[in-house]
C-alpha cells in the first residue's frame, strides 16, 4: 500500500496521478477539504501514524521543515508505529541539517528516509512528467519506483542522502533569479514605453524566455485583473522563494561559497514581485 501526505498546489496533482495509476493509495492532509477532493480515487488515512502502520512507501510533500517534523514525529506522527522497512520520500524542500536528523530518527524506527526533490510544477505533475532529484543509497531509485514512478518521468540519482536536496536548491536559485529578472525586464519595457508583449516575443525568439518565466509573466498579467488574488499569490510565492533561497544560501555557506547573486535575489525578490505594476 502507498501513501501520500500533503495535498497542496503540487502535492494534489502528484497524489491524484499516483492514485489513478496504483491501487490502494492512501492520502492525508491537515485540510479535510483537500483530502475530500481526492475521494474519487484514494482513501483518506485517519492520521500519518495510521498510514505508517499500513504502507510500504509514503511521500511527504508539505510546506517546510517544521511541517515535515510534525508529520514524522508529532503525536500521531508517521514514525510512531511505522511498519519496519517503510520507505519515506521527502519531496518538500528542507534544510540539509534537518534532513539528516529526520533520517537518523527514522532509522531508529527501521524506516528508510530519503530526499526526493521534484521540479516541474503542477501541470507537469498531473501528466506524470516531473523530474526527481534523489539522495540515498545505491538502488534507491528502483525501490522508489512503485511510488514516484507515477508522477516522475526523469529520475536523477544525485548521490547519497542530501544530494537530491542540494541539486534542488541550486536549481531553485536559478528559478527565482530568472522570475525576478523577468519581472524587472517587463517593467522596464512598460515604463520606457515599449509593449511588454513585444519584449516577450523577442525573448522567446532569442531563447531568453524560459518556460517557467513565460508561464509566470503570463500568469501575472491574468492575475492583475483581480488585485486580491494577485497579492495573495505573490505573497505565497515570496514566502516559498525566501525559504528555498535561505536553504540555498545555507548550503553555499557550508561549502564555502558566498553565492552573491543568491543573496541579492533573496534580498530583493519579495519587493520585485509583490508590486502590481508591470
Amino acid at each position: 500500500m502507498l501513501g501520500f501526505i500533503g495535498l497542496g498546489m503540487i502535492g494534489r496533482p502528484m497524489a491524484r496521478r499516483l492514485a489513478e495509476t496504483q491501487k490502494g493509495v492512501q492520502v492525508y492532509d491537515v485540510s479535510a477539504e483537500a483530502c475530500a477532493a481526492l475521494n474519487d480515487v484514494a482513501r483518506t488515512a485517519a492520521s500519518p501514524e495510521a498510514m505508517g502502520r499500513e504502507c510500504s512507501h509514503v511521500a511527504i510533500c508539505v510546506r517546510n521543515d517544521d511541517d515535515v517534523r510534525a508529520v514524522l514525529s508529532g503525536d500521531d506522527g508517521l514514525l510512531k508505529n511505522a511498519k519496519p522497512g517503510l520507505i519515506v520520500a521527502i519531496h518538500s524542500t528542507i534544510g540539509l541539517e534537518n534532513l539528516l536528523a529526520f533520517a537518523a530518527e527514522a532509522k531508529k524506527h527501521n524506516v528508510e528516509l530519503v530526499d526526493v526533490a521534484v521540479t516541474g510544477g503542477p501541470d507537469v505533475a498531473a501528466r506524470g512528467q516531473l523530474t526527481a532529484m534523489i539522495g540515498g543509497a545505491e538502488g534507491i531509485s528502483e525501490r522508489l519506483q512503485p511510488l514516484i514512478g507515477a508522477y516522475c518521468a526523469n529520475l536523477v540519482h544525485a548521490g547519497p542522502l542530501g544530494a537530491g536536496m542540494k541539486l534542488k536548491v541550486a536549481n531553485n536559485l536559478v528559478t527565482y533569479t530568472q522570475l525576478a529578472i523577468g519581472v524587472e525586464a517587463a517593467r522596464l519595457a512598460a515604463r520606457s514605453g515599449v509593449d511588454p508583449d513585444q519584449l516577450i516575443a523577442v525573448m522567446k525568439a532569442n531563447g531568453n524566455l524560459t518556460t517557467a518565466m513565460g508561464a509566470y509573466l503570463a500568469g501575472r498579467k491574468l492575475m492583475a485583473a483581480n488585485p486580491d488574488n494577485f497579492v495573495n499569490f505573490q505573497k505565497g510565492l515570496a514566502n516559498l522563494a525566501e525559504k528555498d533561497l535561505d536553504h540555498a544560501l545555507e548550503t553555499g555557506a557550508a561549502c564555502g561559497d558566498n553565492l552573491p547573486m543568491g543573496h541579492q535575489t533573496r534580498a530583493l525578490f519579495r519587493d520585485i514581485i509583490e508590486r502590481m505594476d508591470q
